[in-house]
């Protein structure tokens, strides 16, 4: 899992976040990094017989699959949450 800010102005994700402020490369605008809405994606590996399978999962079909849920609130460093909500989610299926 990993965290990113999108520009409250155009949505674009932000490539790079230094200090209190945010120069947004898409649109130009000069935005409060506090004022920029966290994002979450997830890089997932499916193996099966010796091939590999990678996905980028966005957030918003994390929200879809996971249901709501605020970004930052979330702790990218326990994967173990996510793991156990995608289990969850495919063994309804």
């Amino acid at each position: 899992m990993e965290k990113y800010k999108i520009c409250g102005h155009c949505a674009e994700g932000i490539i790079q976040v230094q200090g209190l402020l945010i120069n947004c490369d898409h649109c130009h605008h000069k935005l409060r990094a506090s004022s920029c809405p966290t994002k979450l994606y997830a890089s997932i590996v499916v193996k099966n017989e010796g091939t590999k399978l990678y996905l980028s999962v966005r957030d918003d079909v994390l929200q879809q699959l996971l249901g709501p849920y605020d970004p930052d609130d979330i702790d990218t460093n326990d994967q173990d949450t996510f793991t156990q909500c995608f289990h969850t989610f495919f063994n309804k299926k």
